[in-house]
């Protein structure tokens, strides 16, 4: 027997590879799609496969395969992957002759990967482990995706460099497709029928060319290795994995993404009733951009993105036993998505060392506000600008045994709110963020100018923390996010 395994690689950068909306729901719904196409590629074939709703007996399966009268049996999917047990390698390689075919012509662009090795069906485990051994080698030896060959006269995408090879109306004008744009394009557009209207990144800002901001929230869920193996708690036994993994998979696509899909909907309503009325509709919207397993992607108005993540993370950490943490990059619309994608999974990364560290169910956000065009790692865009040792992030989402919790940043938040007009405002704030810039002492001279306007100042950010370093920190991330997150906010 073969086992196997599925993935697409590079998802995110194949979804975002254009800023266009309609480009970015058609990409991930053909992500979505993508495995279908290998029990597509099986029934065209002629290879009879056994879906995943089926209860898993290895020895039934087993006699089925000596018999003939099964070619492959689906073990599980989730987290961006597809493991199915195959009857031989010829089998397996005539499906993926054709998975293959069936992705160049669906879905241009799409680099999907198969790995595989043999298993012998006395010990899960160990096949397993054989299994992600072939898959890290594989994605070793795989070279990353390229563009498609063009002629050197033929008129070329400015962004993919993609050979563009149709024209399509557009906004009363055209727009010029490549063979990759126009598949997505045309799954967007069918998709879009079923969504909530929006057809441009820009429809969710809150004034486009006035303030055209939008945020991508990248979420990542907490200790899932060492969750498959309590669940599995050192079986061997196919039967028990299977089904284990099968349960498991289901348990996390409710605790991920179906409570977040609901979470997000009721912030939006929330924002839209109570919390920040008042704007065009579209400026409430989202976008959910990946939703598999434990990873969740959605686009949103930048003002309203800690409201979205916030609660996203705690309607997961909610779910017995379950915990995600996230990244959120601030950019204007305009700036091509994928980069910005890239910075927000990077400050998701950084809001998992606390956990990764304890490996405590703890949920952690980090942002990221792109003020310019510099891009790259996020560590080094701090280091470069030298603020990396001047911030609080992350911050903790609920209450726990850390400084940095986003309850006592509301308190400290909500001090200063209430008490702007006596020494805490903006400018002083923003003084006081600069001046840390310049020196630490800089900042602490600041500090005691405005708490001599305002005394009460001191108690409250001893409240917070009674270490003035931590304080310093927790002024410098407010005040970063201060117009788009605190002004004109209520609650």
């Amino acid at each position: 027997m073969i086992l196997a395994q599925y993935t697409i690689r590079s998802k995110q950068e194949y979804i975002f590879r254009s800023n266009r909306l309609l480009d970015i729901v058609g990409g991930t719904e053909m992500i979505r799609d993508a495995f279908d196409w290998v029990f597509a590629a099986a029934e065209q074939e002629g290879v009879t496969c056994q879906p995943a709703d089926v209860p898993f007996k290895l020895q039934a399966v087993q006699d089925a395969f000596a018999a003939g009268t099964l070619g492959m049996a689906e073990l599980f999917r989730g987290g961006g992957n597809l493991t199915v047990l195959y009857r031989d390698r010829d089998t397996y390689l005539r499906v993926n002759r054709r998975f293959s075919r069936l992705v160049l012509e669906n879905a241009p662009g799409m680099v999907p990967m198969a790995a595989c090795c043999e298993a012998n069906g006395q010990n899960y485990s160990a096949d397993y482990s054989a299994l992600m051994a072939a898959v890290d080698a594989e994605k070793n030896r795989m070279l990353p995706g390229r563009a498609d060959y063009a002629a050197p006269f033929a008129l070329r995408d400015r962004t993919t460099n993609q050979p563009i090879v149709c024209r399509v109306p557009f906004a009363g004008g055209q727009r010029e497709l490549t063979a990759e744009s126009r598949k997505k394009w045309e799954k967007g557009q069918r998709s879009d029928k079923r969504n909530d209207g929006n057809r441009l990144l820009d429809e969710m800002t809150t004034e486009w060319q006035e303030e055209s901001l939008l945020a991508v929230i990248h979420a990542d869920g907490n200790n899932m290795g060492v969750k498959i193996q309590q669940k599995l708690n050192g079986s061997i036994d196919y039967d028990f994995c299977v089904s284990t993994m099968r349960a498991f998979t289901a348990e996390i696509a409710d605790a991920f993404t179906r409570t977040g899909e609901t979470s997000l909907r009721d912030t939006m309503a929330y924002l839209q009733k109570e919390g920040y009325p008042g704007l065009k509709e579209t400026a409430y919207h989202y976008r959910i951009v990946v939703a598999d397993g434990d990873d969740f992607t959605f686009i949103c108005n930048a003002r309203f993105a800690l409201e979205y993540t916030r609660n996203y993370l705690k309607a997961v950490h909610q779910k017995k036993d379950y915990s995600s943490c996230a990244g959120i990059c601030i950019f204007h619309s305009g700036y091509p998505v994928a980069r910005a994608y890239a910075l927000a999974e990077q400050a998701c990364d950084n809001a998992k060392k606390p956990v990764h560290e304890t490996h405590a169910e703890e949920c952690w956000l980090d942002f990221h506000y792109l003020h310019s065009g510099i891009d790259g790692n996020l560590d080094n865009i701090r280091s470069w600008q030298k603020t990396d040792a001047l911030m609080a992030r992350p911050w903790l989402v609920e209450d726990g045994n850390t400084v940095f919790t986003l309850e006592k940043a509301k308190a400290l938040i909500k001090y200063i709110q209430d008490h702007k007009d006596q020494g805490t405002n903006r400018s002083n704030l923003k003084k006081i963020a600069a001046a840390l810039e310049e020196s630490r002492g800089a900042a602490k001279m600041e500090l005691a100018r405005v708490q001599y306007r305002d005394p009460d100042f001191a108690d409250a950010l001893c409240a917070f923390s009674p270490n003035e370093d931590y304080q310093l920190k927790a002024l410098y991330d407010i005040t970063e996010i201060y117009d788009l997150w605190i002004a004109g906010r209520g609650k």
